[in-house]
């Protein structure tokens, strides 16, 4: 139709409304502008009225919502209403558009797609028209707002100066506005289809009525917006959509779409009396075996009925269900599998998820204008009325305890130790393997998505008992992770970040690690360098950054009884020595000294530092006792000012570095890699990039840090630099010799495809690319890897490239002359072929009249003008990310499996604070403390001076402490002990003494916990929500995800959210299909579930059956499956041999006849939609009799448990026995459950709980083998074997004697076997320790 003039078409759209919309214009016009501010109208309404309005209205939405919109703010109303900013939105198109369907041709049009919200910001201001104040002149200039960026006014309008200008925000105009991005819904999509998405930016009323997870319709115009940033433009464009409606969606697969014939296929297959034997044939047909786990899983895809009660409380229907088995028999393809057939289904494996996880995230990143929150859907949300299938739920990704993190602080603290200070305050959550620590004040050093460093709270901190072997990752740069083998490491590969297990990474692979960070300062700015140059300042904080740097070189701590308490530091070089003193004066207002006896031939001298207080604070940051390759770094330091942490890496290089002024680096040598590995994460602070290398030598191998790279060498200089005058000089030296192409180090991986296409579009030969041509060949070849620094001249020539194109551009106007155009011909490479493509002149004719022809002169300077303007919009963006990020990347050298550590060396200061503890004896420390705990303190009730003093010295408590609780002198104390002088006050003083010996007990008991703890091997993680990774040891490490949030989300189904000011509650109404591994390889059935998964008991207890998957031999079993298999593979041989080979000879019905067992027995999509159909229409209610056979069933098994017996069911099954009854009504299309649907899931649920809930030991069921992860006989047996060690431990000196312990264990009714091994269990939870060998003593 042609549209007449403006007047005639608002004319027809007041027409539409007086006709159509008369009410709803009423009830706007009373409702507006406070509670509703659009009118809604139904298109197949405007189509109804004029078709030809209606079609437009798709083709040109922009225009005519103007039209419509003037036509209702002209609309007849009474004189006080006036509806001057109301919108039109546009409802029910006729047509969908999915969003992978959407092309360019759609740009423009207003179209409608469906989908699930995966991402949504929370609603902002955004000015539609600034009104900017003069300050001269005091005039307001209004400025409209577009989405390309925040403009300003030129000048003013009253004084015509250019500004200062000031936004007056009272007379400025605001709209909400909020961004979501919309995805697929899984039902839409076929068999294992990655889901895309779209953005929707929406504006106004209809802000911040849906969020993440809400399946919804979006109408909208199409538009593109350009990918790069606004410096670099590309020529490829991403698809947005300017919302006009959002209109939540009853959520009821509305994509899946049965046919009349596919219905009757459906109705017809309900009826087969063996229609649960072709659902099972149906399931995963190539996996053999597993019929009663397949027929729950497909009960599963139906569901039970969700329920809502008259009170508005709700029951769920979802079946959630979790398969523990052996590796290899076949989890992940059945959970693939599954994918395929639920109506609705969310696949994710618990090796890498999403940011979000399993649950929902409040994620802070670029979605959005700027840095902002935004609400995220993980795996549960997204699979909302549908089946969520999480392979390898189970897994534990953990890092070792001496592992570095660098916290957001500036701070550099072991992972172990973060854990320890953390459960001070924080909430801890017991496990059976571990605990987890919540409601931490911590934050860490993370990576975005974007590759940006950034600061980021911890959430969570997980410490779990090591498993027997862990996988150790040794980078080309020297750095070092232990970590469990299912850890993920985040790579480069194909330039793309993924995700891959610590065990499947191999020799080669690049890992992220981080390049250069900004402190923090107090004003949460960034600090500002300090020159390292300038000496150093005598504040008692540097100082001590000092003597900790001299110590961790060249010194030793000393604290013990032998060789005496303090510090000593020994060196050659007398300005050192001199340094080393005056920084020990000024930190502990103490002069040291030199012991003329420990002066050695070499001119060494060793300055000493007596007493106890300076040992305790070297200790208190970080030192440890420990020499050599022991020695550790010291982390406390890292809690002072920049400035001091500088005058640390400065003492510890003036020791033990070098400077080789010839090949300009600097190098930091130590034994011990931890100090070197700290240091080198130090150092990042002060923008020094560093590697560790390991030579070897007549003495072993020798470790050291290297510092090449020109650049931060530069910074080492200006940052740290040295105090020794030699070094000094060495280093200005060096400075100009340095440079950034030493091997190894910041080499930055599979930049040759990006080189190449950059190269191309700049039109630059190999040799105008800042590098020699074999040098860049190579690169852009992939034949090598450049370094940062070549990398950056690269660059620099590709930018220079594109600055140039922009100058020369300006030279083309209609007067160019031939030899410029000569000249910009041949600099840019154009062929003459390429001149006369797509113009009116032949190649031959370009030859013949250049330099002659005007028109041809025009005609070649607009094909220059073309191609010198797609060179200057060359995209330069990824390869700036990849040369000068926050990240840079390392090679793997070596993956190898280690067993964990029994070492602790901070067990040594404990051992010797336990000595100091109880005073100077030929004794140590531990032992001592074993000793004093072994015996009860006796002390008579009546006049024991006696007794009273010998448990004071026994416990170190001295007389003056006594006498300070009672307000006496400490000679009036002595002196009641000794009888000298009499008092009726010995109840008061026995009273005083026992609480302070109580309080030694309890510090000592304290102390050889935590000894006793740490020579436990642990394993921990921390959770970090946002980006789930944390630097550490010199990488960027994946993170673990908390479990916790999973428990509201499997039995409320809704998980909360209330972070940064969002406050939102998501919907999860999905069935959980899991599949974990046993934590020690092979399921162990005299073993409790939770303790051979990593999965917290009350997490178990949510699913409604677990099975075990096995693999045993049976000769019989074996057999069929050998039978299966063989078969499988033999029908896909024929068929692909069929499919492959022209001259095949295999006919179909040959396929066919071998292909029976694979072939499911109802067609995936079929079942697909049979399942659709039945979630759709079928409501099943309970027959009296199937309600009295569940009845029947539980009472019985509850009665089993009557007196001390073990509880055999809970109330939690009874449910789940409900739900698959409703579920198996469902697969016949039945409404009513009857007493075969019955007997058919308590077949189901007995099988479940044979696998998982009964008591090996006893032969009955118990539901605590789940609920609570151990059963009856266990807990019962536990208390015997502790009840009979408290018996024997005061009967003995030592504790109660193992061989005693067992031996009354078995005159109890233990076996031998089962009382050593719970023995075991109780010393690794801590609740028994060994005073002596093969002693034991309850806690």
């Amino acid at each position: 139709m042609a549209i007449g003039d403006d007047a005639e078409l608002i004319d027809r759209f007041e027409e539409f409304y007086r006709n159509y919309y008369r009410d709803e214009i009423g009830q706007l016009a009373q409702r507006y502008p406070n509670e509703q501010r659009s009118l809604y109208i139904d298109w197949s309404d405007l189509y109804r009225y004029d078709p030809a309005i209606a079609e437009d209205f798709l083709a040109k939405p922009g225009q005519m919502r103007e039209y419509a919109e003037e036509a209702l703010r002209l609309y007849d109303l009474p004189v006080d209403v006036k509806l001057g900013g109301a919108h039109v939105r546009m409802e029910n198109l006729g047509s969908s558009t999915g969003i992978r369907e959407i092309r360019s041709d759609h740009v423009g049009n207003m179209v409608a797609s469906q989908g699930i919200v995966r991402k949504a910001t929370d609603v902002r201001p955004k000015m539609q028209e600034a009104a900017f104040e003069c300050q001269r002149c005091g005039t307001l200039t209004r400025i409209p707002q577009s989405g390309s960026g925040f403009q300003e006014p030129h000048q003013c309008g009253g004084c015509e100066r250019q500004g200062p200008f000031k936004i007056n925000f009272d007379q400025s105009e605001f709209v909400d506005a909020q961004k979501l991005r919309i995805q697929e819904s899984p039902e839409g999509l076929r068999g294992g289809e990655t889901p895309q998405a779209i953005d929707v930016n929406i504006e106004d009323d209809i802000t911040g009525r849906v969020t993440a997870g809400d399946h919804v319709t979006a109408i909208g115009i199409l538009h593109l917006e350009q990918q790069g940033s606004n410096q670099e433009k590309t020529s490829i464009f991403d698809f947005y959509m300017e919302g006009l409606s959002i209109t939540i969606e009853d959520e009821q697969f509305e994509e899946m779409e049965i046919s009349e014939q596919e219905e009757e296929a459906i109705v017809e297959l309900s009826r087969d009396p063996e229609i649960y034997e072709k659902m099972v044939d149906s399931m995963a047909p190539s996996i053999f075996g597993y019929e009663m786990p397949k027929l729950a899983i497909i009960m599963q895809l139906f569901s039970g009925v969700r329920k809502a009660l008259p009170d508005s409380s709700r029951i769920r229907g979802d079946i959630h269900i979790l398969m523990i088995g052996d590796p290899g028999t076949g989890k992940s393809q059945i959970l693939q599998y599954v994918k395929k057939l639920a109506p609705r289904s969310v696949y994710t494996s618990g090796k890498g998820s999403s940011s979000a996880g399993l649950t929902a995230a409040a994620v802070r990143d670029d979605f959005g204008d700027g840095q902002q929150w935004s609400l995220e859907a993980g795996a549960l949300v997204l699979a909302d009325q549908g089946v969520a299938a999480v392979d390898e739920l189970d897994k534990m990704r953990c890092v070792t305890g001496d592992t570095l993190v660098h916290c957001a602080d500036g701070s550099i603290t072991r992972i172990g130790e973060l854990a320890r200070e953390a459960a001070e305050k924080g909430e801890i959550a017991s496990l059976s393997n571990g605990r987890t620590i919540r409601d931490v004040e911590l934050s860490v050093w993370t990576m975005t998505d974007s590759g940006r460093l950034v600061r980021r709270p911890v959430t969570a901190v997980h410490e779990y008992d090591a498993p027997e072997t862990l996988t150790r990752v040794i980078l080309d740069t020297g750095e070092q992770l232990t970590a469990t083998e299912d850890h993920p490491f985040l790579l480069l590969e194909s330039g793309e970040r993924v995700e891959r297990p610590a065990i499947d990474l191999q020799s080669g692979d690049w890992v992220y690690v981080p390049g250069a960070i900004s402190p923090p300062v107090s004003d949460g700015g960034t600090a500002v360098a300090e020159s390292g140059a300038e000496p150093r300042a005598g504040s008692s904080e540097k100082a001590l950054a000092a003597v900790v740097g001299y110590l961790s070189g060249d010194g030793t701590v000393h604290s013990s009884r032998g060789s005496g308490y303090g510090i000593r530091f020994a060196n050659a070089e007398e300005e050192l020595l001199a340094d080393f003193e005056d920084a020990c004066e000024t930190a502990f207002d103490a002069r040291p000294y030199r012991a003329p006896s420990e002066g050695r031939p070499d001119g060494v001298e060793t300055v000493r530092l007596d007493g106890r207080d300076p040992v305790q604070t070297v200790l208190d940051r970080g030192m440890t006792l420990e020499t050599s390759d022991r020695k550790s770094f010291p982390s406390g330091v890292t809690e002072l000012t920049r400035s001091a942490k500088a005058t640390f890496v400065r003492a510890l290089a003036d020791s033990e570095g070098s400077v080789d002024a010839d090949r300009g680096n600097v190098k930091i040598h130590s034994s011990s890699r931890e100090l070197l590995t700290g240091t080198r994460q130090l150092l990042l602070e002060f923008g020094v990039r560093s590697q560790l290398q390991t030579s070897e030598s007549d003495t072993g191998r020798e470790l050291s840090l290297a510092i090449t790279a020109a650049d931060s060498v530069a910074a080492y200089a200006s940052e740290v630099g040295f105090t020794l005058t030699q070094k000094r000089k060495a280093l200005d030296g060096a400075l100009g010799k340095a440079s950034g192409d030493r091997p190894i180090l910041d080499l930055i991986p599979e930049m040759g495809p990006w080189l190449r296409e950059t190269r191309a579009s700049l039109r630059l030969p190999q040799s105008e690319c800042g590098l020699n041509v074999g040098t860049y060949g190579d690169f852009e070849r992939g034949d090598a890897n450049p370094s940062a620094h070549r990398a950056a001249l690269v660059l620099d020539a590709f930018e220079a490239r594109k600055r140039s194109a922009s100058a020369d551009r300006e030279q083309l106007d209609e007067d160019a002359s031939w030899g410029t155009l000569s000249r910009l011909r041949e600099r840019y490479h154009l062929p003459q072929s390429q001149i006369a493509d797509g113009t009116a002149y032949a190649q031959q004719q370009v030859s013949t009249l250049w330099g002659q022809d005007d028109d041809l002169r025009r005609c070649v300077a607009d094909r220059l003008r073309t191609v010198l303007e797609a060179v200057a919009a060359t995209d330069l963006s990824k390869l700036r990310e990849l040369s000068d990020g926050d990240v840079g990347w390392r090679r793997v050298s070596a993956v190898e499996t280690v067993e964990p550590s029994m070492e602790d060396d901070r067990n040594g200061v404990l051992s010797e604070n336990l000595r100091r503890l109880l005073g100077e004896t030929e004794l140590g420390g531990e032992e001592r403390a074993r000793r004093l705990l072994d015996r009860e303190p006796e002390i008579a009730s009546e006049e024991g001076w006696k007794e009273l003093r010998t448990e004071l010295e026994r416990h170190a408590v001295s007389m003056a402490s006594v006498a300070s609780e009672i307000g006496v002198a400490q000679s009036t104390v002595s002196g009641w002990c000794d009888g000298v002088v009499e008092t009726d006050r010995f109840s008061e003083v026995r009273g005083a003494a026992m609480e302070l010996i109580r309080q030694r007990r309890r510090r000592v008991a304290e102390l050889l916990t935590e000894i006793d703890e740490r020579r436990r091997p642990k394993v921990y993680d921390l959770t970090v929500e946002e980006t789930h990774n944390f630097l550490a040891n010199g990488m960027v490490v994946h993170n673990s995800e908390d479990q916790s949030a999973m428990h509201e989300a499997l039995e409320q189904q809704e998980i909360s959210i209330s972070k940064a000011g969002i406050n939102a509650t998501l919907k999860a109404r999905c069935s959980l299909l899991g599949a974990a591994n046993p934590t020690y390889g092979r399921f162990d059935e005299y073993e409790p579930v939770s303790e051979q998964i990593d999965l917290e008991p009350p997490l178990i207890s949510r699913f409604d059956l677990i099975f075990t998957v096995t693999d045993k031999p049976d000769a019989d079993r074996d057999r069929d499956l050998a039978e299966h298999i063989i078969k499988t593979n033999y029908a896909g041989e024929l068929n692909t041999h069929r499919g492959s080979v022209t001259t095949s000879n295999v006919s179909q019905s040959a396929v066919d006849a071998v292909s029976e067992e694979v072939i499911p027995e109802i067609e995936p999509d079929l079942l697909r939609k049979y399942i659709a159909y039945a979630k759709r229409h079928c409501y099943p209610t309970m027959s009296e009799e199937a309600k009295a056979a569940i009845q029947e069933f539980y009472v019985d098994m509850r009665s089993r448990g009557d007196g001390d017996g073990a509880i055999p069911v809970t109330a939690r099954k009874l449910e789940a026995l409900v739900r698959l009854a409703e579920a198996s009504a469902r697969i016949r299309l039945s409404d009513e459950v009857t007493t075969t649907d019955t007997e058919r899931v308590i077949e189901i649920v007995r099988s479940s709980m044979e696998d998982v809930g009964m008591d090996p030991e006893t032969g009955e069921f118990d539901a605590d083998m789940i609920e609570a992860g151990a059963s009856k006989s266990q807990r019962d047996r536990i208390k015997n074997v502790k009840g009979i060690i408290r018996e024997l431990q005061d009967e003995y000196d030592d504790g109660a004697p193992l061989e005693d312990v067992l031996e009354r264990a078995e005159q109890g009714g233990i076996e031998r076997t089962k009382a050593e091994h719970e023995i075991q269990k109780l010393k690794d939870r801590g609740d028994i320790y060994e005073p002596r060998s093969d002693h034991l003593r309850v806690v």
